[in-house]
């Protein structure tokens, strides 16, 4: 839920926000559904067995590919900086800095 309330802080309340989701069953609760609607965030599902229809999967097998491959933290607070070094990264790189959620990753 922590998630959807950052992305929700990004954007003004009166834009409808529209969120792709897989079908873990987890994404399902009814707690969810009830902040989606009391929050104007619109999920989108994509149908089972496709998480190739999914943009973020490409922008997940990068950062696998550049952070966790041959990798050995000694801790989740050194991978966890390994992983926002990446992003800072492609933020900068991507020209993604001007998005509201940029600013989410910078530590």
């Amino acid at each position: 839920m922590t998630a959807f309330r950052r992305l929700r802080k990004a954007y003004p309340r009166t834009m409808r926000l529209y969120v792709i989701m897989d079908n873990l069953p987890i994404h399902k609760t009814e707690a969810l559904a009830t902040y989606f609607a009391k929050n104007r965030i619109t999920p989108v599902w994509t149908p089972t067995y496709s998480s190739w229809l999914n943009l973020i999967e490409g922008h997940f097998a990068a950062m696998k590919k550049f952070t966790l491959n041959v990798s050995d933290d000694p801790s989740h607070l050194e991978r966890r900086r390994r992983i926002y070094r990446y992003l800072r990264w492609r933020n900068r790189n991507a020209g993604s800095h001007r998005c509201q959620l940029a600013k989410v990753f910078i530590h």
